[in-house]
């Protein structure tokens, strides 16, 4: 049995058997052979003691279930956008068409992230072109994340009935759904649940003592590490891991795991991750997209997380008031009522999970200016870890808003859990809608995509080998993050998959692009959208120009090239409404 500690925002004072239920108000009472199962059920909710095997596979199911409803139509219908289809070529590529005994000249080419290289390698041998397989085991990493999430939740003593509610949360939280609706992000959920289950481990082993704490101080370095080097979202969090080891461990052996975790950190970093080609901002730019990303991200605190609808400044000066009106409570309430620990317990849950949002953030600071918690599409991915915490705090504010309430209702104190758990699904209610409602976006893109290739497939005979294809007419995305075809390496992938030539490039024509014709040779341009290389040039007769309705041409030489260009128009940004 871990041992807990009183400062826990989530653990009870004190062991616990497992044999005895615990009441809703935190006082512990015998069970009774006559009490119904309903009042047993009821009881087991709000029980604090260590989950057991059974407890986590009926929760699996119910996280599959919800995520069958959430996501099933998009996995059946949609597949791959944008790095999805690079990989795939490059996985072919890589492996000489597939061959296993290749496999090491893909993963090379993730020399800072080897066990990505690993991951995808495994993926791209096991499921092939299977695009709906590999949706489907987006959405079922993200499973395991929720439920990793939920693990770690109730090895911090949460009650079922709440960390339940969080983990369904965290399965729709619509902020970040590209993790579930882009199917190369099934690695970021992966890293992320390994991350988790690590902590887990830890916090197990911070309660145990000889070989065994060991082994599950070893197993948690372990899965750090691999996490590290799959995905290194969970960076900057695992450095302030020592506020979540104090939760279970006074501070002297907190503080030991803590150092354990600074020790790896450095060697990931020095034996692999400096070896990352990423984009560095420096000291001043990075305080200022640092700043930007804080400004945004309770900017989404107070409009996707506590979806009021009434404007983010009000929805956190609200959540500002039930803080307070917490925290005062606590010094009012008698030390012996048990609403004055739970609202304790929740005010340090906040705080904690603050601390942890902003880590999650910090690893970002100095990135790319794209990395902004408010990106929609693609680019939510940038919440992958936030949405975790982010989704706690905004379950805890209804929690200590439902407390507040039923601290002068005494008929109803014993019913604070199920108070909090129904805002807590009304919650779930909005992030569901919303999270529909871009995985239809998000399908509608993928088969608008689709119906681009279909139609050249059809239309367009196979271009000469080392051709290069400029596609015109299609919008650029659906909605804002959202692509139909949208960058230089995803219809250069598709078309030369779909038409079986590796050697075949293709291009999306942007707004403003039009064909430079040469004396022996054509181009792309577009002047105010600097996307096309030198390298896109093509001798004529080997650069074609394709457009939506079916029309191609292959001119032979600078006139026919001037005379058809004007022909070929490019589409717009997005996709026009009603379209």
């Amino acid at each position: 049995m871990a041992r807990t500690h009183p400062s826990s925002p989530v653990t009870t004072r004190g062991a616990i058997k497992r044999g005895p239920s615990l009441a809703a108000d935190g006082v512990q009472t015998a069970p009774d052979q006559r009490e119904g199962l309903s009042r047993r059920l009821g009881a087991a909710l709000v029980s604090s003691t260590l989950p057991r095997p059974l407890e986590l596979v009926v929760v699996a199911a119910l996280l599959g279930v919800l995520s069958l409803v959430a996501y099933g139509d998009h996995v059946r219908q949609a597949g791959f956008v944008t790095d999805d289809w690079a990989l795939r070529e490059t996985w072919l590529v890589r492996t000489d068409g597939g061959d296993l005994s290749e496999v090491t000249n893909f993963i090379g080419q993730f020399d800072a992230r080897p066990a990505l290289g690993l991951y995808l390698a495994i993926v791209q041998a096991t499921l092939g072109f299977h695009q709906g397989m590999h949706l489907a085991l987006a959405v079922a990493t993200a499973i395991l994340l929720s439920l990793s999430f939920y693990l770690l939740l109730r090895t911090l003593r949460m009650p079922p009935l709440h960390a339940g509610v969080i983990g369904a949360l965290t399965l729709i939280f619509p902020a970040s759904d590209s993790l579930r609706l882009w199917a190369i992000m099934g690695d970021g959920s992966w890293a992320l649940a390994l991350l988790i289950l690590g902590a887990v481990l830890t916090l197990r082993g911070l309660g145990a003592d000889g070989s065994r704490a060991w082994l599950l101080r070893g197993g948690g370095l372990a899965l750090y590490a691999v996490s590290l080097l799959t995905y290194e979202i969970g960076f900057v969090a695992l450095g302030a891991s020592v506020l979540l080891y104090r939760c279970v461990a006074p501070w002297r052996r907190a503080a030991l795991a803590w150092a354990q975790d600074l020790v790896l950190l450095g060697l990931v970093y020095v034996l692999s991750l400096r070896k990352a080609v990423v984009e560095r901002l420096g000291p001043a730019d990075t305080l200022d997209h640092g700043l930007d990303i804080a400004r945004e991200a309770f900017e989404l605190m107070g409009t996707q997380v506590l979806p009021l609808g009434v404007g983010a400044e009000v929805a956190l000066a609200a959540a500002a008031v039930v803080i307070g009106a917490a925290a005062l409570s606590t010094r009012l309430l008698p030390a012996e009522d048990p609403l004055r620990r739970e609202m304790g317990r929740w005010l340090i849950a906040i705080g904690l999970s603050s601390v942890m949002t902003i880590a999650a953030y910090a690893v970002y600071a100095s990135g790319w200016r794209g990395y902004h918690p408010l990106a929609p599409g693609l680019e939510n991915r940038v919440n992958a870890l936030a949405a975790l915490p982010l989704v706690t705090i905004g379950y805890a504010l209804g929690a200590l808003a439902v407390l507040l309430i039923v601290q002068r209702l005494p008929r109803w104190r014993s019913s604070w859990p199920a108070g909090a758990a129904i805002l807590g699904l009304l919650l779930a209610v909005s992030y569901f809608n919303t999270t529909h409602d871009h995985a239809a976006t998000w399908t509608s893109g993928y088969l608008r995509g689709q119906g681009v290739l279909n139609v050249m497939y059809e239309q367009m005979p196979k271009p000469p080998r080392g051709s290069l294809v400029l596609s015109f007419g299609q919008p650029a995305q659906e909605a804002p993050g959202i692509p139909v075809w949208v960058a230089r390496w995803d219809l250069d992938s598709a078309v030369a998959l779909r038409y079986g030539d590796l050697s075949l490039s293709a291009l999306p024509a942007f707004p403003g692009t039009t064909i430079e014709c040469g004396r022996a040779s054509a181009r792309p341009v577009n002047p105010g959208f600097r996307v096309y290389l030198a390298s896109d040039r093509r001798p004529y007769g080997k650069f074609y120009a394709f457009s939506v309705d079916g029309r191609w041409a292959a001119p032979r030489n600078r006139k026919e090239c001037r005379r058809i260009a004007p022909g070929f128009v490019p589409g717009p940004w997005f996709t026009p409404p009603g379209a």
